[in-house]
């Protein structure tokens, strides 16, 4: 089930681990290689930076205007 998943975990990944990561990343072993729940924030995105999508990002501006 691994070889189906990792497609769709690696473009999930790419949203919160920083790029400079991301390329170094060439399989599936590296991929679970990865320790996002480090205490140091070398590997994930400042929280500006990440990328929720557009509905979400909509909808979070709405609640503030209000």
């Amino acid at each position: 089930m691994a070889p189906f998943i990792c497609g769709d975990l690696y473009k999930l990944m790419k949203r919160f681990v920083k790029p400079a990561v991301m390329k170094d990343i060439t399989s599936a072993a590296k991929m679970a290689s990865v320790v996002v729940s480090s205490l140091k924030n070398d590997i994930l995105l400042e929280y500006s930076k990440i990328d929720i999508g557009f509905e979400a990002e909509t909808a979070v501006k709405q609640t503030i205007q209000e």
